[in-house]
């Protein structure tokens, strides 16, 4: 079986690990391969104040993970204020509340009116879960335009992904985990 996490919006991938060919290293002090998180993609297209979402599941419409935590995070951004450098990380689990074996995670970054930390136990349905609000513009030197910032930890990034390609809200998949 496999994890599928979809685009939180409609719009396009602007960047993906190489920053679409951006020189030097980028400003997001959470880009950081030697703590796990890797292939950084920004998907812009959203309004400030709109909703950002979190969508998973395992491609038949259920979920092969049994639940997720959420956790409140600063510091995604080097140059801005919050609520620019305000992020929520992911992490998907095997067990109900939280427990068993850590699975997966996915880091959102310039995030307004973030979620509350929380356990979330999935039933085996697909997950439909609002993070917080897009931020207006935060001129972060990522990319000049509204956008939410993504990373994974212990998964692939979808391979049909490049700059500038359009993605679907809750239908193409940016990150993908298969599992056991």
């Amino acid at each position: 079986m496999a994890i599928f996490v979809r685009s939180p919006i409609t719009g396009a991938t602007w960047s993906l690990a190489t920053y679409c060919n951006a020189s030097g290293n980028p400003p997001h002090t959470i880009v950081n391969p030697w703590q796990g998180w890797q292939n950084p993609i920004n998907v812009g297209g959203a309004h400030a104040g709109d909703a950002m979402w979190w969508y998973a599941d395992n491609g038949n419409g259920g979920a092969t993970f049994a639940s997720f935590t959420t956790t409140q995070f600063t510091g995604v951004c080097a140059v801005d204020p919050a609520p620019w450098t305000n992020g929520v990380i992911v992490r998907l689990y095997d067990q109900q509340n939280g427990q068993g074996n850590h699975v997966a995670s996915i880091m959102f970054g310039h995030v307004a009116n973030r979620c509350s930390d929380s356990v979330v136990n999935t039933y085996g349905r697909a997950v439909a879960w609002q993070i917080g609000n897009f931020t207006t513009d935060c001129q972060c030197g990522c990319y000049y335009g509204i956008h939410v910032h993504m990373q994974q930890w212990n998964g692939t990034q979808n391979s049909n992904l490049y700059c500038n390609r359009p993605v679907n809200q809750d239908l193409d998949a940016l990150y993908i985990w298969n599992t056991p």
